[in-house]
């Protein structure tokens, strides 16, 4: 188990820093602003592969 300090020193000059309470906060900064309204509409309409989300966006 990581120790606080060392976690919040790998998300320096990232700007924001949820910690590991919100999983999805940080999939999204890591995936990009871009995308990330795009996969999370299409996840929303239901289970996707890789593959397919690939293939619609």
């Amino acid at each position: 188990m990581k120790s606080l300090k060392e976690t919040n020193s790998s998300h320096e000059g990232h700007g924001r820093w949820y910690g590991d309470a919100c999983g999805t906060a940080f999939a999204m900064e890591v995936v990009g602003e871009r995308w990330s309204l795009l996969i999370v509409r299409e996840l929303l309409l239901g289970g996707r592969r890789f593959s397919d989300l690939r293939r619609v966006l």
